[in-house]
């Protein structure tokens, strides 16, 4: 009985063994997400990577990267990614603005892209609907001129190319929900000819390739901003222009809108 009795006891030590150095391996070696059934920016929670323009021209701000910057890290348990994208052409030597945004796509791999960009005409905050292919022929801020017309170059890359990508956030729900929160919002089906559409119709291109088969595609959409009180003038002068903070909250009642319609066509 003393010689079972003390086998057993062995028995219990070597199990408290491997329990133990179990809990330790997983602690110092935790298992990749992707073996876990969790891969990067999905399950729980999300990534939004939001984008806003550096200032153009003359102008010594951009409100489209200052509300970008004033964003939470984290929104509704979503990580929020910020991105300043510069105001250049596609085919302006150095990166393009295109490329910045399609370059963090590959690195942070989010399941949503809000751009955002300002406009001198807008008293709100305007969701854009889509994007064109065209453009004007006005310089970005390398001096470089927009090819004016059609984006000859990406029909050149693929004459299949769509003339219209439409953004695939819930534009309405954003909308809603901007105004719900105090926010002037509206939305727009015209972007302009300059490099807000040019980004909106080239990054749907990429995006619509980059989807295709893709189990859980990445939203897209776009947000024009009007101007901040400490911008001169403007396109239409007695504009109605919109305070940094409210813009920020209109942002984010938008960015909670988007995660409510993600998380629920997850389920």
């Amino acid at each position: 009985m003393k010689k079972m009795f003390s086998l057993s006891s062995h028995k219990k030590y070597f199990l408290f063994l491997v329990v133990m150095s179990a809990a330790v391996i997983a602690v110092v070696f935790p298992i990749p997400s992707a073996l876990a059934g969790k891969s990067e920016g999905s399950g729980p929670t999300g990534v939004i990577l939001a984008t806003g323009f550096e200032p153009f021209g003359k102008d010594k701000v951009n409100p489209s990267h200052e509300v970008v910057k004033k964003l939470p890290d984290e929104i509704e348990g979503w990580k929020v990614v910020k991105l300043e994208v510069p105001v250049t052409w596609d085919h302006t030597k150095g990166t393009s603005s295109v490329k910045t945004i399609t370059d963090a796509i590959e690195q942070y791999r989010p399941n949503v892209v809000l751009m955002s960009g300002q406009h001198g005409f807008f008293t709100g905050l305007a969701i854009e609907k889509q994007g064109t292919n065209r453009q004007s022929k006005m310089k970005d801020n390398s001096g470089v001129a927009g090819r004016g017309g059609k984006d000859t170059a990406l029909l050149k890359l693929d004459p299949g190319a769509q003339a219209v990508y439409r953004t695939t956030t819930p534009n309405e729900k954003m909308v809603t929900a901007a105004q719900n929160a105090g926010v002037s919002a509206f939305l727009n089906n015209n972007p302009g000819d300059y490099i807000c559409n040019h980004v909106i119709y080239r990054v749907g291109y990429y995006l619509s390739k980059r989807n295709q088969g893709s189990g859980k595609p990445i939203l897209y959409g776009f947000i024009h901003t009007p101007f901040l009180p400490t911008q001169p003038g403007g396109v239409q002068p007695n504009a109605k222009k919109m305070s940094l903070d409210k813009m920020v909250k209109g942002y984010e009642a938008a960015i909670e809108a988007i995660i409510s319609e993600a998380e629920t066509t997850r389920r």
